[in-house]
């Protein structure tokens, strides 16, 4: 479904909420009690960003800017990206992004055709502000307020792909500066997930039931995948659906058949694959096929294990030369289906004397209602050091 597009010069439904019961207190669950904690917790991971941030209603061009178009090899996307349009690409999937080095003080960037509810970070040498998109209409916004000088700027999906899409239309720069090469990063990770690795509900107030009312409070920017990934240098993707799961979903998709669409819909055109394969693949899978039977009164699905089987033999199939990691955890069913627990590890056992690349790991932190940031930070430490003791990171850099 379009263009091949190298990353920076490296190699609907309504929502049905579950139910998960009251909070509970236990081995590495969150501690979070206040709004003000909360807060604490997030600045540190999403630094605010000292910048200015402006909606313009008078199109740049006419100011003396020029644009920088999709197509310009100056800037770098990750996550998958519907290319039938180069000049106008559709930014699908949460975590996907956007990047640009330049010159100067100011930096604008175009969206439009926005579909339902977009929501974004844009980042700039590090520093993070948020902004929305609104259905339909074409939106303009200007950074300023920086120094003069060399800047990166990253525009940052944060937002579920369920919830809506939009087209990016460029960056625009005043006249007299100008785009750099992109620097690249030395490897990529690929997450395919639920709730739990979209980063649902992560930045609503502890005391506050999870819900899908305000989706700024969801930031996958702020989930573990995210987090890991950039404490790693690394490129990220990330391919999670809330309530999905292997055998059994809180609506009709399930990762098995979803996978490798462009879009997260069942009548979606398959994905063309056609960016560098990543080095890595974490996959966190199973909490939804517990919780919803348990919802619907049902015994744990008897499919599991093996549906789950064919879902990695067709991931390893995609991804020959990737190490895959079979994660789980962050929510409450490996710590309360038996079921679940040992489908994990028959799934395990079934694949890894085939597959010499394959791993698993179990998440200690976790807690029964969606994640909050404190839980995510946590989760991503434990991912990161899992990474970093297996060797897999030098492994890559020696092949």
């Amino acid at each position: 479904m379009g263009k091949n597009r190298r990353c920076c010069g490296y190699r609907s439904f309504r929502m049905r909420r579950p139910v998960y019961g009251m909070i509970a207190c236990a081995f590495g669950i969150a501690t979070l009690t206040s709004a003000e904690e909360l807060t604490s917790v997030i600045q540190r991971l999403q630094v605010p960003g000292n910048f200015t941030l402006e909606l313009m209603e008078i199109a740049l061009e006419e100011q003396g800017f020029q644009m920088i178009r999709p197509d310009h090899p100056h800037i770098c996307y990750t996550g998958r990206i519907d290319w039938t349009d180069a000049k106008r690409p559709v930014i699908i999937w949460q975590g996907t992004e956007i990047r640009l080095r330049f010159t100067g003080s100011q930096v604008g960037f175009v969206f439009s055709e926005g579909r339902d509810r977009n929501f974004f970070n844009v980042i700039v040498d590090g520093k993070v502000r948020s902004f929305s998109l609104v259905a339909g209409e074409k939106q303009t916004y200007l950074v300023a307020g920086l120094e003069p000088g060399e800047h990166e700027i990253s525009l940052f999906k944060r937002s579920e792909a369920m919830f809506g899409n939009s087209r990016f239309e460029g960056f625009l720069l005043p006249s007299g500066e100008k785009s750099l090469a992109p620097t690249p990063r030395p490897f990529k990770i690929e997450f395919y997930g639920d709730s739990i690795t979209a980063g649902a509900c992560n930045e609503i107030e502890p005391s506050v039931t999870d819900h899908y009312e305000d989706l700024m409070l969801h930031n996958n920017y702020t989930s573990y995948g995210a987090l890991c990934t950039r404490r790693l240098g690394a490129d990220y993707v990330n391919v999670a659906y809330s309530g999905i799961g292997i055998s059994l979903s809180w609506h009709p998709l399930r990762m098995p058949e979803v996978w490798d669409k462009l879009y997260p819909r069942d009548d979606s055109p398959r994905y063309d694959f056609s960016t560098p394969d990543p080095d890595m693949v974490v996959v966190n899978l199973g909490q939804n096929d517990f919780g919803y039977a348990e919802h619907i009164k049902v015994p744990f699905p008897a499919d599991f294990v093996d549906r789950y089987v064919a879902f990695l033999r067709a991931l390893r199939k995609q991804y020959p030369h990737a190490w895959i990691i079979l994660a789980s955890g962050g929510m409450s069913g490996v710590k309360s289906s038996r079921p679940l627990l040992k489908g994990l590890q028959d799934v395990y056992k079934a694949l890894s004397k085939e597959d010499n690349r394959l791993l698993t790991y179990t998440f200690k932190a976790f807690t029964y209602a969606h994640p909050r940031v404190e839980t995510h930070e946590k989760l991503a430490h434990e991912l990161e050091e899992f990474i970093r003791k297996s060797g897999i990171i030098e492994k890559i850099e020696r092949e």
